[in-house]
């Protein structure tokens, strides 16, 4: 029998043994279950969802009152487009929405250029930012909180790396020894230590290989982006995840982000993020959605990043030049608008 055959054969053996002796009675290492995770992760290239967000802030050695809010979107994801749709809500001491501090949530890439706007809730826009150049700015929107950001598994500060990143870039990722238990979920456990701090995820074999939790923690020496974090301690937890099977798919409906900042001068920065997703569309007919699409109406100030000089308005669906010096008062409502929102 030809040798080269044999051992085709052989090597076919052995890969059908390792993949039954997985499925059945053999724990994967810390490298497989990484990979499962990540995979776990794959429905969101194409998705259509609703999230909505409760955000509370504390800070200590402050005199500034933070008020409660919410920010409530549809996202949307087909690959490189992507859109979330909804409003930055401000609450007043009643929990009731302040209309006169709430903003339109418009956030639009459509695969060939980003478009944005600005204005308050209830009203028409009062202006529109069109780019084509986008790409670092769609990084930072699925680092956000505000923008459902620990759904992704992602939280901002690592260079645009999420949780699956981050443990994959580790120069020592372990699994622990023992499952560990998540409101009754049994898990496996994997750290890393990265640039960025310290990285644990709790992964559910019978969620999909879904993380049920996980945290990064960064400590005096550890990266912030590109630069040491200037922070004694910074901590952030994505816990009490929901999880809910769509067909044959797991997918992240809620769960909560907790974010502790302590800064070296002994100050406490504490933001909680707490999520709910529903409407959950996999694979949907974006078309018959209408996504990924700029509308505005006619009148509409545009900037347009790569020609700066230049005025512009929505008209008709589209870009048009204009030219008009009452375009001066917008400029300064803009300014004020921005300011009030950061």
């Amino acid at each position: 029998m030809n040798k080269k055959f044999c051992s085709s054969i052989g090597l076919v053996f052995i890969v059908l043994v390792s993949v039954t002796a997985f499925g059945q009675d053999k724990d994967p290492n810390a490298a497989e279950v990484l990979i499962l995770y990540k995979q776990s992760l794959s429905y969101l290239q194409s998705v259509s969802v609703k999230v909505d967000i409760e955000i509370d802030e504390t800070l200590s050695n402050s005199d500034r009152e933070i008020s409660p809010r919410k920010t409530n979107f549809v996202f949307r994801q087909d690959h490189d487009r992507t859109e979330w749709i909804g409003a930055y809500l401000a609450l007043d001491e009643k929990g009731a929405v302040d209309a006169s501090k709430s903003f339109v949530l418009n956030e639009v890439m459509t695969g060939e250029y980003y478009g944005s706007v600005v204005g308050n809730i209830n009203k028409l826009p009062i202006v529109a930012n069109i780019c084509r150049d986008y790409q670092e700015t769609q990084k930072g929107m699925f680092d956000d909180p505000e923008h459902g950001s620990a759904l992704f598994g992602k939280m901002y500060g690592s260079n645009h790396k999420g949780i699956a990143e981050l443990l994959a870039e580790s120069t020592n990722l372990y699994l622990r020894a023992e499952q560990e238990d998540i409101n009754g979920v049994s898990c496996y456990v994997l750290d890393g230590a990265t640039k960025y701090g310290k990285v644990t995820a709790w992964i559910a074999p019978e969620k999909g290989y879904s993380a049920l939790k996980w945290s990064i923690h960064k400590i005096s020496g550890d990266f912030f982006n590109e630069k040491p974090t200037s922070s004694s301690s910074w901590i952030a937890i994505f816990d009490s995840v929901e999880v809910q099977k769509i067909g044959d798919v797991f997918v992240t409906t809620g769960g909560r982000l907790t974010h502790t900042n302590n800064y070296t001068d002994g100050r406490t920065n504490i933001f909680c993020y707490k999520y709910k997703t529903s409407n959950i569309e996999l694979n949907p007919d974006f078309e018959a959605l209408g996504a990924f699409k700029i509308n505005l109406p006619d009148g509409t100030r545009v900037f347009v990043t790569e020609h700066p000089g230049i005025r512009y308005i929505w008209q008709n669906g589209k870009i048009v030049s204009a030219d008009d010096p009452t375009f001066e008062e917008i400029d300064k409502i803009v300014d004020e608008l921005k300011s009030e929102n950061k």
